[in-house]
């Protein structure tokens, strides 16, 4: 009897600049250490069980639990948010399942590269991600292999020199930062030499906020953030920092409160007269 075809795989690639990506920088923001280690042991569930998806259920948050010794709640609200990233599709983590368009290309991609047979029915229909257009391996052509290879080789530098042009020019390709705010590439670096994450996160939530609440529109975001959102930040920090030292103020005179009252009653008891020897009070 044929042993059943193992879908799952024994490894999977890993972008070298995967913790460039906006998405897991807000992971790790939101929810520290512990959201990056259950994405990662969540993508390995993935590729080592089915190879393109897991059922997420009960049982499945608990050995997440149980292996990182975290809360049910936690892992679950670290689940949602990576619906809420794209990390995983959205759709179909109400439906129970954790997968992605990313998981299911790279998992075709390898499932290709080591020549599985019907590799592109590995994914039913009704869960394929992957547009029917997007081509994994180039097909076979008359054109001699070097002269294929040659030819992406210029068109990638092409696409390279002109993605540049654009980022000089200041009109690279924008990306969403919030659901209202978009920035390019090279402005993103500008307040990235300039502010922490930290700071850049209150600037993008802030500008968001102020649109959706009043309707407005500008012709570029990052110019709202350098006319008043930058000072915005600023007068926060400095109420922030205004309040916590009046905090300190206040705990400080607590304390020399507390001090005084101390040692007016280590006075009094220093001061206090001996006890009767018949503990008998003398009127």
């Amino acid at each position: 009897m044929a042993r059943p075809t193992k879908s799952g795989l024994a490894y999977f690639n890993i972008d070298t600049d995967r913790y460039q990506d906006t998405r897991i920088k807000r992971l790790k923001h939101k929810h520290g250490l512990a959201g990056m280690a259950v994405y990662d042991y969540l993508l390995c569930e993935i590729y080592r069980d089915k190879g393109f998806f897991i059922k997420w259920d009960e049982d499945a948050a608990f050995a997440v639990t149980d292996y990182f010794d975290v809360e049910e709640s936690t892992v679950a609200e670290i689940v949602n948010y990576c619906g809420e990233l794209g990390l995983f599709n959205k759709d179909f983590l109400a439906k129970g399942k954790l997968t992605s368009k990313s998981i299911q290309e790279r998992y075709m991609l390898i499932c290709k590269n080591a020549k599985r047979k019907d590799a592109e029915k590995l994914i039913p229909e009704e869960m394929n991600l992957i547009p029917e257009e997007t081509e994994l391996t180039p097909k076979e052509t008359p054109i001699t292999p070097e002269v294929t290879t040659q030819s992406k080789v210029n068109q990638s530098i092409e696409n390279e020199i002109e993605k540049k042009e654009n980022e000089i020019k200041g009109e690279g390709e924008k990306r969403k930062m919030r659901p209202l705010v978009f920035m390019s590439g090279l402005e993103e670096e500008e307040l990235a030499n300039e502010y922490s994450l930290v700071d850049r996160d209150w600037m993008y939530d802030t500008l968001n906020n102020y649109k959706l609440a009043k309707g407005v529109e500008y012709k570029s975001d990052y110019g709202a953030i350098c006319k008043w959102v930058k000072k915005a930040l600023q007068e926060d920090k400095d109420e922030r920092e205004k309040r916590c030292e009046e905090k300190e103020d206040k705990i400080e005179a607590a304390m020399r409160a507390g001090q005084s009252a101390i040692d007016y009653f280590k006075n009094l008891k220093s001061n206090s007269p001996p006890p009767n020897q018949n503990n008998v009070f003398r009127l």
